[in-house]
């Protein structure tokens, strides 16, 4: 059916990850044999683009400063350059631009909303902002309850041209999806030394499961959402979480500003513990 993913190899044979199975059903097939299938095109052009995509080097602090020194004005709708047939409120591009004065500001940030009022589209619509203007190519790590990974994926797709992975899934799932997708290649099937993705989603406890290889990244982005599962500071999750080195954080959430000061004030130490 659907095609997904599509890497080429010298022999003509790409392979595939298939709509509906997780990586460790991965497989190796003729081009010409799947060419047809519906969405296969689609695939093969976001492949292209991928391979074709320059490599950067890992972000260091001195790239992080160029970045962020340089100047920042509000962005109109237009300077979101949306996809055709998309739009933003009046109020999420005012959350755009509070997001991206708190990037520029080396601050991070909570940005906290009612349910269905675009928490999503404001972060994704941000990341590819910076990542147009600013070289902040990822790798962005977005962490959210497993029942929502779907809905951040097909999100992705829909705001963003960004390049989006899903690691979830058993071991034998996880550890196909970390070997094919964070190897870049070129064109010619050689490796870059750089990651294949750009936005790495994953579920609460893939991030425990798979501390090893995420920790050895440094992270450009942090995305946490449902944030309010942080209120508690002895939880595994924060300790893994404040474990990861990420030059920036943005927390979403709806509740702890509404409910109770004491879980906002925990959220607020976890982003700075030391002016709170």
């Amino acid at each position: 059916d659907l095609l997904m993913l599509l890497r080429p190899r010298v022999d003509s044979s790409v392979l595939i990850k298939w709509r509906g199975l997780d990586y460790s059903h991965a497989s190796w097939e003729a081009w010409e044999d799947v060419r047809t299938l519906r969405g296969a095109r689609q695939a093969w052009r976001r492949c292209a683009a991928l391979c074709a995509r320059p490599p950067r080097r890992a972000p260091n602090d001195e790239t992080r400063g160029r970045q962020i020194s340089r100047p920042f004005a509000p962005v109109s709708e237009a300077g979101l350059e949306l996809p055709a047939g998309r739009s933003v409120r009046s109020y999420q591009l005012d959350g755009v631009n509070w997001l991206l004065a708190c990037w520029h500001s080396g601050r991070s940030s909570i940005l906290a909303d009612e349910m269905g009022l675009g928490k999503t589209c404001q972060v994704l619509l941000t990341l590819q902002w910076l990542a147009r203007h600013r070289q902040m190519d990822g790798p962005c790590l977005v962490v959210a309850p497993v029942s929502t990974l779907t809905h951040w994926q097909r999100e992705v797709l829909a705001w963003t041209g960004l390049s989006c992975v899903v690691l979830h899934g058993p071991a034998e799932a996880r550890r196909a999806c970390l070997r094919h997708e964070c190897k870049h290649t070129d064109a010619r099937g050689k490796s870059t030394g750089r990651l294949r993705f750009q936005i790495l989603l994953l579920a609460y406890d893939t991030l425990g499961l798979e501390m090893g290889t995420l920790g050895a990244l440094r992270w450009q982005y942090l995305v946490v959402d449902e944030a309010h599962r942080l209120k508690n500071p002895q939880t595994k999750l924060v300790h893994a979480l404040r474990s990861l080195r990420c030059a920036h954080t943005t927390l979403l959430t709806g509740t702890p500003v509404q409910n109770d000061v004491t879980e906002l004030l925990g959220l607020m130490s976890f982003l700075d513990p030391v002016a709170f």
